[in-house]
């Protein structure tokens, strides 16, 4: 009897415990923890990926293989006001065929691209550079460049058109054996 009695005692604080985290997740009261997520797809001479170009906010990063161009597009839910529809407002552009070795080497690049997530500090006038750092590698070549666009959340909350570029931020040689085609 005396192992039924604390049984029930712990059933019964088990029970409350419980009942509290569920209670205090539905009511919104429990920390939360913001998912991220980006996607990367590429076809042909073409890449695309997402990333977070400010918090919340999530660009659309676009590699022209054949031209080395790199550009983003930033969608804004509400550039007019509440009831205006999304909009892409933001635009970035940016040639990267200066930045690898091959670039009038003779030897054709190939590019691939991915995004990663990074906080850099805030720059200056309300700057900062977008949450995502876009990863491009010459598989030609074996190099590899980092770049950010440059992000100003109160420009981006007038819904005002923006036009910039990508900011260089490294670059890294991957592959240090020469290779044969």
């Amino acid at each position: 009897m005396h192992a039924t009695h604390q049984s029930r005692w712990f059933y019964a604080a088990a029970g409350l415990m419980v009942g509290a985290v569920l209670g205090m997740n539905l009511a919104g009261l429990w920390p939360q923890q913001r998912l991220h997520a980006s996607a990367t797809e590429s076809v042909d001479n073409f890449t695309v990926a997402t990333g977070l170009a400010g918090d919340g906010v999530e660009a659309l990063y676009f590699l022209d293989k054949l031209t080395g161009d790199l550009k983003a597009a930033v969608i804004n839910p509400r550039p007019g006001g509440r009831n205006a529809s999304p909009k892409f407002t933001n635009f970035y552009e940016y040639n990267i065929t200066k930045d690898f070795a091959t670039s009038g080497g003779g030897r054709a690049s190939n590019y691939i691209m991915i995004t990663g997530n990074a906080e850099i500090p805030r720059g200056s006038a309300g700057f900062q550079l977008g949450s995502s750092v876009i990863y491009v590698v010459d598989v030609t070549s074996g190099e590899a460049a980092a770049y950010a666009l440059p992000f100003n959340t109160t420009q981006f909350s007038s819904g005002k058109p923006f036009m910039g570029t990508f900011v260089p931020l490294d670059k890294v040689k991957l592959r240090t054996a020469f290779v044969r085609e």
